[in-house]
């Protein structure tokens, strides 16, 4: 008998001494990032810009929320070795780089000088951060919340499709009107809030598609295909806009220090530009993977089929 209990013993010390090893990346940009701060400054000497930034707020949420992680998917592995793959580590760490990038690089120091530079951030924003930490979330990490009186209700709604895609949408756009676009690049508050319903809404939006969870399923591939095929259009509305109008629709960078060569009006159209192309091409990436996914699928089960008729 103490035999047969000794080797699951064995077994379970081993994957945990995996799991930290592959959670090493992620301690270890926790780490650096509670100590960088202390050394970094918004502005540098002498009133020249500081291309990387230091918003405490945006550290310590960062710092915060890494830790937290770390420590929960911990845990779970504890109790259930399985429960953290490799990867959900690896889609977790490169999300809060890439929200780094987005918050706190040179992007973030330009996006308030240029137009064009801003909607790259703004796309950062709502494409490439909300996949990688929907792939980085294990379904028993997101479970526990459901438990909760009203939530799963309250999640089926916001996670439809048809009701998320009209919230990020609508989110979207609105703050693309100029007098707010030009009051949150003026007040830091507001561009902190238009940030955050960015990513909120952007995150509902996505669910849909990488949600971690069967209660809150995701979408069906072909419907994957055609709900991120119709969230293309906004993005070629409003770039068309911004390309074609005569008139310098965001003031706010009449007076900015552009980048060399670039009136605001041609900063405006390279901007609108970025959204109507680029932007859609990660979409059509993203719908591409989608696509030959689904194919693969139902050759997966024609083959099944064949072999079992």
């Amino acid at each position: 008998m103490p035999q047969v209990h000794s080797r699951p013993r064995i077994h379970t010390r081993i994957r945990i001494r995996t799991s930290t090893r592959t959670r090493a990346p992620l301690l270890s940009l926790v780490g650096v990032a509670a100590l960088v701060p202390h050394a970094v400054s918004a502005h540098a000497a002498g009133g020249t810009i500081a291309y990387w930034q230091f918003d405490p707020l945006v550290w310590f949420g960062l710092i915060l929320l890494g830790a937290a992680y770390i420590y929960a998917t911990g845990l779970l592995e504890q109790r259930d070795p399985t429960a953290v793959e490799p990867k959900h580590l690896r889609y977790f760490l490169a999300g809060l780089i890439v929200l780094f990038v987005a918050l706190q690089s040179p992007l973030d120091t330009f996006s308030d000088n240029s137009f064009w530079v801003h909607m790259i951030q703004h796309l950062v924003l709502t494409i490439a951060v909300p996949p990688l930490l929907l792939l980085g979330l294990p379904a028993a990490l997101v479970r526990p919340a459901l438990t909760r009186r009203g939530v799963l209700p309250l999640m089926r709604v916001l996670t439809n499709p048809g009701f998320a895609w009209l919230l990020s949408t609508a989110t979207f756009l609105v703050w693309h009107i100029p007098a707010l676009y030009n009051a949150a690049v003026l007040d830091i508050r507001i561009h902190a809030v238009e940030h955050l319903t960015f990513l909120a809404t952007a995150m509902l939006f996505w669910w849909p598609v990488y949600s971690p969870l069967p209660e809150l399923p995701r979408l069906k591939r072909a419907n994957q295909v055609g709900y991120l095929l119709l969230s293309c259009q906004p993005n070629v509305v409003l770039g068309a806009v911004l390309v074609f109008s005569p008139t310098v629709l965001y003031g706010v960078y009449a007076g900015a220090n552009q980048l060399p060569g670039l009136s605001p009006l041609v900063d405006q159209q390279i901007g609108g530009s970025i959204m109507w192309v680029p932007g859609n091409l990660i979409y059509l990436g993203i719908i591409s993977k989608l696509f030959f996914d689904w194919f693969s699928d139902r050759e997966e089960v024609g083959g099944e089929m064949v072999s079992n008729p």
